[in-house]
């Protein structure tokens, strides 16, 4: 019998207040909602929308004031008062920024000189 209290998630959640823009695609064409994000994790994120997804639909995410949409898959989607709750785990993980090049470095002539004696 499996323990109701324990966490199953394989990444640890951290709370993640803020403004999520979620779309996708329906019989009838894309559909878009408006939502609050409540935490996120490595693997994934949980928010707060004012309709249904059926779990399996794969969908695009943008989270105010962070970088570029990103896509990932309903694992699940229930009723929540007026709200839907849905956890959303990443299709493909979120770009990072790419750190700064290191700057480049003049060559040092004795350290030359000394590799090639």
């Amino acid at each position: 019998m499996e323990d109701k209290g324990k966490e199953r998630r394989r990444a640890e959640r951290h709370r993640s207040y803020g403004a999520v823009t979620l779309s996708w695609m329906t019989g009838y064409g894309r559909t878009s909602c408006e939502g609050n994000s409540f935490d996120r994790s490595d693997s994934g994120i949980l928010a707060e929308i004012p309709q249904p997804i059926l779990a399996g639909t794969t969908v695009t995410v943008k989270i105010s004031g962070s970088g570029e949409p990103f896509r990932a898959k309903v694992r699940h989607c229930r009723k929540h008062g007026a709200w839907y709750r849905i956890g959303l785990e990443f299709v493909a993980a979120p770009a990072k920024k790419a750190p700064a090049p290191a700057p480049a470095q003049e060559a040092d002539p004795e350290a030359e000189a000394v590799a090639v004696a």
